[in-house]
């Protein structure tokens, strides 16, 4: 499964990222800064699906 690319216009990020859902894991919310972005739908749902494919739902 290849990486998800956002673009830093699509997702409001301050530089372009990536999505990689193959090797989900556990990370503790104290962990991760809030961002303040919210992705739009079309790219929630790809996440989604690739998650939903790696762990077999």
């Amino acid at each position: 499964m290849r990486p998800r690319r956002l673009t830093c216009m699509a997702s409001g990020l301050p530089r372009d990222s990536v999505v990689t859902v193959s090797q989900p894991m556990t990370v503790d919310r104290t962990d991760i800064d809030p961002t303040g972005t919210i992705l739009p739908g079309n790219l929630m749902d790809a996440v989604e699906a690739g998650l939903r494919r790696v762990v077999g739902l």
